[in-house]
């Protein structure tokens, strides 16, 4: 069941990353690893940190 719901997720997840690794920039790809509906339990936050 879940191979048949999620295949066209997985299929424009796979042809975004293609489209960002073929960009010819300097990327970062970051997905989360569990939505909930709960309140936030931390703060997070993201920076542009030179290499």
């Amino acid at each position: 069941m879940y191979r048949t719901v999620l295949r066209n997720l997985y299929a424009n997840k796979e042809l975004s990353e293609q489209a960002v690794r073929s960009s010819g920039l300097d990327w970062t790809l970051v997905y989360p690893t569990r939505l909930t509906k709960a309140p936030p339990r931390a703060r997070t936050s993201s920076a542009n940190v030179p290499r």
